[in-house]
């Protein structure tokens, strides 16, 4: 288990969160955003903050549309989350 990553999940206000969401299905940013109201934008600089961490991964469809998923390792730490 990563602290640092757990701490770090734990220091936003939203991070959280989208670790739940995501527990239950791969989501769009757009998604996400509406689910916290919050701006398109908002959702996915926090995804690709989330990204960078080893937390989330995305595919892209040939339309260009992005879905965000968790890796094994978000799912750990949700884990401990929900202790």
């Amino acid at each position: 288990m990563d602290i640092e990553k757990l701490n770090w999940i734990k220091g936003g206000k939203y991070r959280s969160i989208i670790l739940k969401l995501l527990s239950k299905n791969p989501m769009l940013p757009s998604e996400i955003a509406a689910a916290l109201s919050i701006t398109r934008a908002s959702s996915s600089r926090i995804l690709r903050s989330m990204e960078r961490e080893g937390l989330v991964e995305r595919t892209k469809s040939r339309t260009r549309t992005i879905t965000y998923f968790l890796t094994k390792d978000a799912y750990d730490i949700l884990q401990n989350l929900q202790e």
